[in-house]
């Protein structure tokens, strides 16, 4: 007897090559697409999720639950007369040991297998029975008496019966043995071939974009921006959860359809997030599919809850790698994938193609690694709050824009100068609008209660248009005061007021935030520094203080209504030690000088791993776009406490990149940096973050790179996603449209077992 799959890939059972059966390679092995898709007619509303796979509930539902189904040929070959048992057994392949060491999934929930019904009247979900894998275990008895429905091998000489199957699991490698005996147990023979269903391939950021998804809320910038630009690919999504990014991983698996050609399937991995917005990968892979040749999208569900390194924003993938065996590119996550969501990772590896081999022979085998990036020391966890693959001719046909803390210094500059009034002192950081007013003089008498005094000002003036002050933050006192740090909202009816004097501004309320640790301990401990109607420190005569128009407001992470203003001034920054040791200095000399503790060095830590040829991508130094960033963090002794930093300055390379095939267009979160003249910049107001990310590291460089970052790409997110550790790229999630190399990866398949 024998069995048959195709083994050769040209989309029929018949003439397969029996020396190449038991092997897969870049040539040979069959291949079998997860049916995990929905394909019941009408599909029922998403809750609840069991049962909805249609693997899950081993019944062939529809036609087109039927054409995800592979053949199995069994032919009986001039068997002799004589009573025999035909077993047909799902076993692990040589290379399966190490994938089963990795999830422990039994080969019988790899795979189901049916017969079809001979009773030509049977229609779905009679015409197809199951009889192998899942709860029909991992072996079955063929009947070997004329069966009134099922095939059967009865009788002498010559019979073919043909089998069905699908796939449970992505990327399993299996063996299918039949196993003849006659009476007595006598073996009369036995043959084997090798079966893997499909992996899931995850595309990269520099890939056509299909669908690009934002949550509906219109008037907030990045849904705005994305729908003006994009009209066609911009999709909006209804649950009341912004971080679809982290929800899931979008992808697609394929297998082959007849020589040369291949069918493709959009597909996803529902990651152990379980938010709110929990089915909407489910929703979206059962509708509507980027052309006809696809089929429905399937998933799947990886249901166990797990912290935030296992969501979506820490799964990422390079484009391909020119010259490697990498050429669907490698994925890229955080060292605590593996002990945060053990089943996450495993099933990235599980996957292969997009992994590194490890060679290992017999009983462990080959095992797989991902490109695996320190991101610990980041409350949220992920790898996108620090690098992003974008689209460039770099030394790989990309380029990675990664955060730069040294940069951020470098652009604002290590020494004040020595006018308090000069822009670079007052320039302010997080003004509430892109064109923000702000003006800053020096105070001519002592302040009252709630009033701040300037002869050389008309208060009256200036509260109203154009420049509409609304706010005013103390920022430098010569005489060492302590009155620097506080921020007064500016009563305007009290100021225009006629008893009150022109040159008397008025506030009602008080905060103080004299650095970036109280704005630290306000967002994440909750701990006020609302001061009430007045000043806590009357400012005296001489203080040097700047009015600003609006300003972007903090909120504490405990979802509570609780605010406060996040205004501060270029030299309050510059001069906050504490700002730049944990960013650049700890653990070393100090002075400036990158400490080995910092969060600098572990972004240096990333980038090595990305750069090693092994361990990495085998980047270049000059591969690398460096985007001014700076984080908020808490540190003990010489060490950044796990899980505590997040983007202080919203993070540009956490962004949205969106492929149309004509343009690779980024779309950063605005930074809102402080606005200076630049030499080469005619613009007087320029905001000194955007224009270094935008122009002088080139994240805009369309001539030679491709890539298009104009001004106005740069939205404002602060507060629907910045303040709340996510930007751009957390709140959007991208369905591309795959290339050749990805549709049909088995000719890049880098096992040659």
């Amino acid at each position: 007897m024998n069995i048959d799959v195709d083994t050769n890939r040209d989309g029929k059972v018949e003439n397969e090559p029996q020396d190449k059966e038991e092997i897969f390679t870049n040539q040979f092995g069959a291949i079998v697409l997860v049916n995990s898709d929905d394909d019941r007619t009408p599909p029922p509303p998403p809750p609840p999720r069991v049962g909805q796979i249609d693997w899950q509930d081993e019944v062939i539902v529809s036609d087109e639950d039927e054409r995800e189904l592979a053949e199995i040929k069994i032919s009986q070959v001039n068997i002799a007369c004589v009573p025999v048992t035909a077993t047909l057994t799902i076993e692990p392949s040589p290379d399966e040991a190490a994938l089963i060491a990795m999830a422990a999934v039994p080969p019988k929930d790899r795979i189901n297998v049916y017969y079809k019904s001979k009773d030509p009247a049977a229609v779905h979900p009679n015409k197809y029975v199951h009889v192998l894998g899942g709860s029909k275990g991992d072996s079955w008895d063929i009947p070997t008496q004329p069966h009134p429905t099922a095939p059967d091998i009865g009788g002498c000489g010559n019979n073919t019966i043909t089998l069905y199957y699908e796939g449970r699991d992505y990327c399993s490698d299996l063996m299918l043995k039949l196993t003849v005996v006659k009476g007595g147990g006598v073996l009369v023979g036995t043959d084997q071939v090798r079966v893997m269903p499909a992996p899931l391939i995850v595309l990269s950021n520099v890939r056509k974009t299909y669908r690009v998804f934002v949550n509906d809320r219109p008037g907030e910038a990045l849904r705005d921006r994305l729908f003006a630009k994009f009209p066609t690919l911009a999709t909006e999504y209804s649950q009341n959860d912004v971080w679809i990014q982290d929800e899931c991983e979008f992808g697609i698996s394929s297998w082959p359809a007849k020589a040369g050609s291949y069918k493709v399937k959009d597909d996803g991995v529902d990651l152990p997030r379980e938010g709110p917005v929990n089915n909407f990968l489910l929703e979206d892979l059962r509708g509507v599919v980027p052309d006809p040749a696809h089929l429905h999208g399937g998933w799947r569900d990886i249901v166990l809850t797990h912290d935030s390194p296992a969501w979506g924003g820490n799964i990422e993938v390079s484009p391909p790698l020119p010259g490697t065996e990498y050429k669907l590119g490698r994925l890229v996550t955080s060292t605590a994938l593996a002990v945060e969501s053990p089943q996450t990772y495993d099933f990235l590896r599980r996957q292969r193609i997009q992994a590194r081999r490890v060679v290992a022979p017999p009983p462990a085998g080959h095992t797989y690694e991902l490109v695996e990036l320190g991101a610990d020391w980041l409350d949220v966890g992920h790898i996108d709050e620090f690098m992003m693959f974008v689209k460039g001719a770099g030394s790989k046909g990309f380029r990675i824009a990664i955060a730069d803390c040294q940069r951020a210094r470098a652009i604002l500059g290590t020494t004040s100068p020595a006018d308090p009034l000069d822009v670079k002192n007052y320039a302010t950081f997080f003004y509430g609008t892109p064109n923000a007013h702000e003006q800053a003089s020096t105070t001519t008498a002592a302040s009252g209660l709630n009033t701040l005094v300037d002869a050389a000002l008309n208060f009256k003036t200036l509260v109203g248009a154009p420049t509409n002050y609304r706010y005013v933050r103390i920022y430098h006192d010569a005489g060492g005061g302590n009155s620097p740090g506080q921020i007064g909202r500016i009563d305007v009816a009290a100021t225009l007021a006629a008893a009150n004097p022109a040159n008397t501004l008025v506030i009602d309320r008080c905060w103080r935030v004299d650095d970036s640790e109280d704005v630290r301990l306000g967002i994440r401990l909750g701990q006020p520094p609302d001061k009430g109607a007045n000043w806590e420190v009357k400012p005296p005569a001489g203080v040097n203080y700047v009015l600003v128009e609006n300003t972007k407001m903090w909120q504490w992470s405990g979802f509570s209504p609780f605010e406060f203003p996040a205004i501060i001034t270029s030299k309050e920054v510059r001069e906050d030690s504490d700002l730049w040791i944990k960013n650049i200095e700890l653990g070393g000399t100090g002075g400036g000088a990158l400490g080995p503790k910092s969060i600098q060095a572990k972004i240096n830590a990333a980038e090595t791993v990305l750069k090693d040829p092994n361990t990495g991508l085998g980047v270049v130094a000059a591969d690398f776009i460096r985007v001014p960033g700076v984080f908020l963090a808490d540190f003990s002794g010489t060490t950044i406490t796990n899980r505590s930093a997040a983007a202080f300055v919203p993070g540009m390379v956490n962004l949205c990149p969106v492929d149309t095939g004509t343009e690779h267009r980024l779309i950063p979160p605005r930074p809102f940096g402080p606005r200076w003249p630049w030499p080469q910049a005619g613009d007087p107001n320029r905001d000194i973050f955007m224009y270094d990310a935008r122009i002088t590291q080139k994240l805009h460089e369309t001539a030679s790179e491709g890539r298009t970052c104009e001004d106005d790409d740069f939205v404002d997110n602060w507060d629907r996603y910045h303040r709340w550790f996510g930007e751009t790229h957390c709140g959007t999630n991208y369905r591309r449209i795959p290339e050749p190399v990805e549709e049909d990866w088995w000719t890049s398949w880098k096992d040659a077992s």
